[in-house]
């Protein structure tokens, strides 16, 4: 079973959520949420403006 990665990208400077206060130009190093909610929930949580949710690749699941 597969799913896809989801990350968060600042929509000013393109770079992506690697950890509070750490952001990376590199997708791949980009913290991998479960879903859409749980990266929704977090940037609401957190206060994080001007960034969207981006879906990409897959991981496999065990």
């Amino acid at each position: 079973m597969t799913r896809m990665k989801v990350v968060l990208q600042n929509k000013k400077t393109g770079q992506f959520f690697k950890s509070p206060a750490v952001w990376t130009d590199r997708k791949s190093e980009a913290f991998v949420f479960r879903d859409s909610a749980a990266a929704r929930d977090f940037y609401l949580k957190h206060y994080i403006p001007d960034v969207e949710i981006i879906q990409y690749g897959e991981i496999e699941m065990d």
